[in-house]
């Protein structure tokens, strides 16, 4: 056995930690997305609640146009939440 592949079998494989590392990094990253994703679903369901209790209190024309985009913005955060968990 030539000391060149000795020496391969004592350190291991390189390539194989360098493609280990690099799959544990994007997974840690695909995690923290996901998280992340998860949590501005949870603004976005708050943010949803309180724009309800404010048309309950504030009565205004603009009623309607506010509900909507607080529920357009809801629906973003799903859309980005179900994207994180499929890339």
């Amino acid at each position: 056995m030539s000391s060149t592949s000795q020496l391969g079998l004592i350190l291991g494989d390189s390539t194989n930690l360098a493609a280990s590392t690099e799959g544990a990094a994007l997974f840690l990253i695909k995690i923290l997305l996901i998280v992340a994703g998860f949590l501005y679903v949870c603004f976005g369901v708050i943010v949803t609640r309180q724009t309800a209790v404010m048309k309950k209190t504030l009565i205004t024309p603009i009623e309607p146009a506010i509900q909507l985009l607080g529920l357009l913005h809801l629906f973003v955060a799903l859309g980005i939440f179900v994207f994180f968990l499929f890339l």
